[in-house]
């Protein structure tokens, strides 16, 4: 069912519950309102779901997604408080796009095996490759276990408030094109482990708190296109290695 790039308005429609045998839901850039339906909740068929550029409001349901979904974007609307915990079960999970809503918590937890979880075991998700969780209100520190999606080519948490260091298990992700942390409260030295990152072409770590130098494994990023680092106390002589790059 493609309804997305239309005007369309008001709520999701109560029967959408009946389309059990349902695998694509697009109803992105429309002017779609009201909490997140019910109504599709029985859709555990579901490959693809879009909702993102609406004006839904209320929290994104806890326990809607089957083990099917590969493509879920939600992203730019007015949802709140937790990711769902059932994305925990999506291990098909291709793409997530939540950025841009006003969801809360602690990232921490969200990616780790925690026996009382209140978000879901993303780190249990190989094949995601596109992760966006940007301009939410998330706290809590980058976890560790974003090491063993090593099927990322984006990964973007900026514009939260993300607190502590960056993992070094982030440099386990070598897939990744485009990583972006930027206007955070991170904080710390920036781990030379990202420097063999070889396929990074957007690097943004900017405001936030990094500490002391750039490192110099930086001049193995041949592919680096995009590389800011403005708004932090960094120290120290800029590597002359920065000039290798092309």
């Amino acid at each position: 069912l493609h309804l997305a790039e239309n005007e369309l308005s008001g709520p999701i429609p109560s029967t959408f519950r009946n389309l059990t045998n349902l695998t694509f839901l697009l109803l992105h850039m429309n002017n779609l309102s009201g909490s997140f339906s019910t109504a599709i909740s029985n859709l555990t068929n579901l490959i693809n779901l879009q909702l993102s550029s609406n004006h839904f409001t209320g929290p994104l349901p806890q326990h809607i997604f089957g083990g099917s979904l590969l493509y879920f974007a939600a992203n730019k609307n007015h949802f709140i408080g937790p990711i769902p915990t059932s994305l925990k079960n999506c291990s098909s999970l291709v793409r997530l796009n939540l950025a841009e809503n006003m969801l809360t918590g602690n990232i921490s937890n969200d990616f780790g095996v925690y026996p009382n979880l209140n978000y879901p075991e993303l780190g249990q998700a190989p094949k995601l490759q596109k992760l966006e969780l940007s301009s939410n209100h998330l706290t809590g520190k980058i976890p560790k276990e974003l090491g063993n999606l090593t099927s990322l080519t984006q990964l973007s948490i900026s514009n939260n408030k993300l607190s502590g260091n960056i993992p070094i298990e982030i440099g386990s992700l070598k897939q990744l094109h485009r990583l972006d942390l930027a206007t955070n409260d991170l904080s710390g030295s920036i781990p030379k482990q990202l420097g063999g990152l070889l396929s990074l072409i957007h690097l943004n770590l900017s405001h936030n708190k990094f500490m002391e130098s750039i490192p110099s494994e930086f001049s193995q990023l041949q592919f680096l296109q995009d590389l800011d680092l403005s708004g932090n106390f960094l120290n120290g002589k800029i590597p002359a290695a920065l000039g290798k790059l092309k």
